[in-house]
């Protein structure tokens, strides 16, 4: 008897908030969200995924927002909770108007089953922000993939944060994925899945597609 072939579908929940993506053009009070239900033949679990990104901390996007935000990553549930860059405007000019110890309190209050991770932007390295910004997501219990893999055991799925595109720093090479596992590719500027190369099955999260961006866009 000829056994028919079985597919296995497994699907990842991605609930990507984006916050304020460009601060100095949207409504301070904007909170976007998206979900996105994502269909793979590979041999994952399924699991849940939140990403956030560009929360642009300081004068325009004031830090009492952060109770929010951390109130609607928590109402999802999530498996794992990625931020994608930009924590601050320009730490240098708001620092001052930053409550720096309530920002940590509330960010470490985000629950992630499986872990929690983050990638820089361009301006966690501009204003000053780079003396303080892994440091920081550490204390709020974030792990920052600077052009590092992470692989998830239980879920089968490997997890790859690049630098930023603009300050950071990545050797080419790096953009050639070596194995043939399900990668999440998390990345603050999403031109680099122009240089992606690999076997396996990527999914890129990153910032809203744009135009290449200014140091401060």
């Amino acid at each position: 008897m000829k056994k028919k072939p079985i597919h296995l579908f497994m699907f990842i929940w991605i609930f990507m908030i984006f916050i304020v993506c460009y601060s100095r053009y949207m409504e301070p009070e904007r909170l976007v969200m998206k979900e996105i239900t994502v269909e793979t033949n590979m041999d994952i679990e399924k699991c849940r995924i939140l990403f956030f990104t560009d929360t642009h901390f300081g004068t325009i996007y004031d830090g009492n927002h952060v109770e929010r935000i951390v109130e609607m990553i928590n109402e999802r549930d999530g498996d794992i909770v990625i931020f994608g860059g930009d924590l601050f405007d320009n730490y240098a000019r708001d620092k001052e108007l930053l409550d720096m110890e309530y920002l940590q309190e509330e960010l470490s209050k985000i629950e992630a089953k499986a872990g929690k991770y983050a990638v820089f932007g361009n301006h966690d390295y501009g204003g000053g922000a780079v003396r303080i910004y892994e440091q920081f997501m550490n204390n709020c219990g974030f792990y920052v993939l600077d052009n590092e893999t992470v692989f998830l055991e239980k879920f089968n799925i490997e997890v790859i944060g690049f630098d930023d595109y603009l300050l950071g720093q990545t050797e080419v090479d790096f953009y050639h994925i070596q194995s043939d596992n399900f990668h999440l590719i998390v990345t603050h500027e999403p031109v680099i899945s122009k240089w992606i190369e690999g076997s396996g099955e990527n999914l890129t999260l990153s910032e809203k597609n744009k135009e290449l961006p200014s140091l401060y866009s």
